[in-house]
């Protein structure tokens, strides 16, 4: 039987960490994709475990990388993302400078490349911007 490959999004924080290091901790069977956009911040001995793949891009902004990376069919997604602290107000703000949704344009991708790979489940953990991921996720779904 194939090892259950999980992608996950948010990988560099505390929550990714710990996600991976429980991963890889349950089972032998597990392959653990991620999508992180400074993968250094993982520490070592996780990046060396050949279970752990990481994939090329990592900026949300990314959606060719972002589409590459669903287009792996995970068995599930995780998401952890977040806004850096530094950057929260600007990139949850729809008024501001930008204008741009991040988060709610990085799951309108991710929704579209699940249906178009076949890809099942997300699990997606919530922070402040919830009500737009959310908002974002019922869109692509219904398109």
């Amino acid at each position: 039987m194939a090892p259950k490959k999980i992608l996950l999004l948010g990988a560099t924080g505390p929550a990714g960490i710990a996600t991976i290091e429980h991963a890889l901790a349950s089972t032998r069977d597990v392959e653990v994709l991620v999508y992180a956009r400074s993968p250094s911040k993982i520490p070592e001995e996780l990046r060396a475990d050949e279970r752990v793949t990481i994939l090329a891009g990592g900026e949300l902004s990314d959606t060719a990388a972002l589409r590459d990376a669903v287009a792996q069919k995970p068995d599930a997604i995780v998401s952890l993302l977040g806004p850096p602290r530094s950057e929260l107000l600007r990139w949850m703000n729809p008024w501001g400078d930008s204008r741009r949704l991040v988060f709610a344009e990085t799951y309108n991708v991710i929704v579209r490349a699940m249906k178009e790979f076949g890809v099942r489940r997300i699990l997606a953990m919530g922070y402040v911007g919830v009500l737009s991921v959310a908002f974002s996720v019922a869109q692509a779904a219904s398109a």
